[in-house]
């Protein structure tokens, strides 16, 4: 039956953000629309479940974001497939944590991100503050002396004859004689701007020309990635690109190693000093703060660490209980045979395997859960049978031991399945 989001922007993040993951990491070649139909499906209950979890909360800016980025880069690589929202609600509430924690840690930094979508904006100009006395004769057709003026100087009437006292210098005009403008009732949006001569203000829209543009930060990168726990990066490299040159930047990190960094002019690069890593599953965020000459600040956040659980998949013969690293495989104990890396997840729910075992059993070894993953065949749509998954502890390659769930296959089997994590 149809779905009506609680909150229309964290639904439409949810889904943009899935199906640019899913589609945009393979080969767009299709121009049949049904090509797309079932991804397209999947990310619609994904976004159900994602907006029913959030509920008719607001979302600020920074949430926005966070979610849109998060839910493209989870499922890039990946393909939702099932239509059953609670497949994705793990998931969905990993992202949501993710999501309110990034501006919660904004927050404490000092910045205060607006509700999306934001307000304001666009429209003509309502109204002028003068900076110098603004003498008025009064009347129905008051005269007005303005004090100097420049090119592009926007003027707001609502009746009368505007004057200007002489002399007056305004853009490249020197003196001039009163200039009268007859005051009428303008159209939408329509304001009085100074024109390029500097004798008098033409009543009409503004245009894209006629404001400068508004300082931004273009770009803001860190080094890092996604690896696995026990994984470390030292001394990441900072890059950004501004489009006015700032007069002040500085970049904070949450973990608080070399934080807050401050760059050196121009602001572009910069190295923070320092070792990042993480025995359980974490993510680093930096903050790039940058004023420019107008007192103007601006802030931009990325998550550019992040440490994950590898999961391994593979076939073998049945009877393993456990397995030890070999880099980035799982070697089974007993000869049971070798798992390869299969990828870093935070939940490996709604991801799928391909395996093809020749009369051997299928095996998926994953970060331990308190409750036990279910599984599907994605070639039939069927349950696919797994035995009770032995748990066991695991030191991966780093050295870091973590709770595994070694899971095998009931049934020794031969063809190709796509076993997928359901729950």
């Amino acid at each position: 039956m149809p779905y009506t989001p609680q909150n229309q922007y964290v639904f439409q993040a949810a889904l943009s953000g899935a199906f640019a993951g899913a589609v945009g990491s393979q080969p767009i070649t299709s121009g049949n629309e049904q090509t797309y139909k079932d991804i397209a499906l999947a990310c619609l209950v994904f976004a159900e479940e994602l907006d029913t979890q959030w509920g008719a909360n607001p979302i600020d800016i920074v949430e926005y974001a966070a979610v849109l980025d998060e839910c493209s880069a989870y499922w890039y690589g990946r393909t939702p497939s099932s239509t059953s929202p609670v497949t994705y609600a793990i998931t969905c509430t990993a992202v949501i944590a993710a999501a309110k924690e990034l501006s919660a840690q904004s927050i404490l930094a000092g910045y205060d991100p607006p509700a999306y979508p934001p307000s304001g904006g666009g429209g003509g100009v309502a109204s002028v503050t003068a900076t110098a006395p603004l003498v008025s004769s009064g009347g129905f057709n008051p005269n007005i002396s303005l004090p100097p003026g420049a090119d592009g100087d926007v003027l707001t009437v609502v009746a009368g004859v505007v004057e200007f006292a002489p002399p007056v210098a305004i853009g490249n005009a020197t003196e001039f004689q009163s200039v009268p403008i007859e005051v009428g009732p303008p159209t939408v949006s329509e304001v009085y701007v100074g024109n390029v001569g500097g004798t008098e203000f033409l009543l009409r829209q503004l245009t894209q020309d006629d404001i400068l543009p508004g300082f931004t930060i273009e770009s803001f990168t860190v080094t890092g990635g996604t690896l696995e726990v026990g994984a470390s990066v030292t001394n990441p490299a900072v890059t950004a690109s501004y489009n006015q040159v700032p007069v002040s930047a500085n970049v904070t990190n949450t973990d608080g190693t070399d934080s807050p960094l401050t760059l050196v002019s121009p602001f572009t690069s910069g190295t923070i000093v320092g070792t990042f890593t993480s025995a359980v599953p974490a993510s680093v965020n930096a903050t790039l703060t940058a004023t420019n000459a107008a007192a103007v600040t601006k802030v931009s956040t990325i998550t550019f660490l992040t440490f994950a659980y590898r999961t391994f998949a593979g076939v073998g013969t049945a009877g393993a209980t456990s397995a030890t690293a070999s880099g980035t495989s799982a070697v089974l104990n007993g000869s049971a045979g070798t798992l390869p890396n299969a990828g870093l997840f935070g939940s490996i729910v709604g991801s799928a395997f391909s395996l093809t075992p020749a009369s051997q059993n299928c095996y998926i070894l994953t970060q331990h859960t308190a409750t036990p993953h279910t599984w599907k065949d994605l070639n039939t749509g069927l349950p696919f049978a797994m035995n009770a998954p032995v748990t066991f502890a695991f030191t991966n390659d780093e050295g870091v031991t973590s709770s595994y769930d070694l899971y095998q296959s009931t049934n020794v089997l031969t063809a190709n399945f796509d076993i997928e994590a359901v729950t």
